[in-house]
């Protein structure tokens, strides 16, 4: 389980009304909060190689659209080890998952879930057919094949490794 920075180190009486002053909008502490975590991982991250999926500062000024992750940054902003963090966002970044899965599975590592489960699997295998979708047009027929052969080649892995524990 990794550490969690508190709300009372991240948000001092100062920066709270610092950021209710450039967010007038966010009328909730936990709002304020959320800011201040995306705020913390962005720092960290901003000049991290491999990280501009996460964070992109060229684009975010350019304001183009998906320039950064404000769901994910947040979920890593919780992390207090920072090295943890960039390892995490590096990570996160390799597979690209949709926003609400990668705070996810930044969540997931943040809480210390040590074993995967299918659930977990699942949710990884769907977000690498999503963004593979999002870059290239694939009929669905087309997507179920391809987990079809994924299937046969996992079924042909379990029985080779039956086939080492019998011998």
């Amino acid at each position: 389980m990794l550490e969690t920075v508190s709300k009372d180190e991240l948000l001092p009486g100062e920066y709270k009304a610092i950021l209710k002053g450039l967010y007038p909008d966010i009328t909730t502490e936990r709002g304020l909060l959320n800011v201040a975590y995306r705020i913390r991982a962005y720092g960290v991250l901003k000049d991290i190689e491999g990280c501009s999926w996460l964070c992109d500062e060229k684009r975010m000024t350019a304001g183009e659209k998906d320039a950064w992750k404000p769901t994910i940054l947040m979920e890593l902003g919780k992390i207090r080890d920072t090295e943890a963090m960039i390892a995490i966002s590096l990570q996160i970044c390799d597979i690209k998952p949709k926003q609400k899965q990668g705070a996810l599975l930044v969540k997931q590592a943040r809480l210390g879930k040590d074993r995967g489960d299918t659930v977990d699997l699942a949710n990884e295998l769907i977000g690498t057919i999503n963004n593979y979708s999002d870059r290239y047009e694939m009929e669905p027929d087309d997507m179920l094949e391809a987990l079809e052969i994924a299937y046969q080649q996992t079924a042909e892995l379990k029985q080779r490794e039956q086939e080492d524990t019998d011998d």
